[in-house]
């Protein structure tokens, strides 16, 4: 099913080439506001002014499938340390930061229903997140916030659609009042998207049916994400993926039968949609340890993302 078009319009800001990025952000629509809602959007305010950084909402998406079993324990270990080091400075410095985590497969089971279709954000990874919350916030205790969360598993679908994921996620139906990813999106944020993926979004005929993809193409995805958060500038993407072929470090190879497979596959469609947002960062996933990637891209682009957020 493709993802309905996102619903908020913006222009698309030309001739940019600094770093990688790219995201997207909703607008969650709410019921009356009460008077300390009123009063905490104020202090919000009030925090920005002063934080060395502006609102951010950082979306990873992590692939389930069972190929990537491979690679999870080191990931892990990078996700989880993204409350350390220079990356947690840029989080903490943040006026209001929001951590969400989307799968790749068409149902994440670990949540309880209605929120196991793609595009919901993640309540239950290694285990239940404090109170079910679908994101953590810069109140929370980011490391437990995290850990309650990147660890996803690799027992989801072999369909990865990450691209549908992240459109999924912006449709009003997830976003408005009582969806399951209210609050998450703001529009006054910058989003950074971290795409974790071992296979491109395409139907490999010899590891998936066809039409288990995310429909349409890599121009089109960019135009939707930049529609919905009203300019490129305010999107952030980085990605850890396979590397292009004929020169890799680590060749996919499908394996036969119910099998997913080894390595990592070569990710045409996903590499020429990230390369069309002006700040953006991709590294290989065919490595050992991620925290070179965390600490150094990662946090250029966080750093990046601050300076954007703070222009209006």
């Amino acid at each position: 099913m493709t993802p309905p078009a996102p619903t908020t319009s913006g222009s698309t800001s030309a001739g940019e080439s600094q770093g990688e990025i790219t995201g997207t952000g909703t607008t969650a629509s709410s019921g009356g506001e009460s008077s300390s809602e009123v009063s905490g959007d104020t202090q919000s305010s009030d925090r920005c002014a002063d934080a060395t950084c502006g609102p951010i909402d950082l979306l990873l998406i992590i692939d389930d499938s069972p190929s990537m079993a491979q690679w999870q324990p080191a990931l892990e270990v990078a996700l989880q340390g993204l409350d350390a080091g220079p990356v947690g400075e840029v989080l903490r410095g943040s006026c209001d930061v929001h951590v969400g985590v989307l799968a790749t497969g068409a149902l994440y089971a670990a949540n309880p229903p209605p929120c196991q279709g793609l595009g919901s954000l993640v309540r239950i990874g290694a285990k239940l997140c404090p109170g079910g919350a679908p994101y953590a916030t810069g109140a929370d205790d980011l490391t437990p916030a995290l850990g309650c969360r990147i660890g996803v598993g690799s027992d989801g679908p072999r369909d990865e659609r990450p691209i549908q994921a992240l459109l999924q996620a912006m449709t009003p139906e997830l976003n408005d009042a009582g969806g399951c990813n209210d609050g998450f999106f703001r529009p006054e944020s910058v989003l950074v998207v971290l795409l974790v993926t071992d296979e491109d979004d395409d139907a490999d005929p010899e590891d998936e049916a066809p039409g288990q993809q995310t429909p349409g193409t890599p121009q089109a995805w960019f135009d939707s994400v930049v529609e919905f958060k009203g300019s490129s500038d305010r999107v952030v993407m980085l990605a850890l993926l396979g590397e292009s072929e004929p020169v890799t470090l680590c060749p996919w190879i499908p394996e036969p039968g119910d099998a997913d497979g080894s390595g990592a596959e070569a990710p045409e469609r996903l590499r020429s949609f990230i390369d069309l947002f002006p700040r953006r960062a991709i590294d290989t996933l065919c490595q050992d340890d991620y925290t070179g990637f965390t600490a150094g891209p990662v946090h250029t682009q966080l750093q990046a993302a601050c300076a954007a957020g703070r222009t209006p």
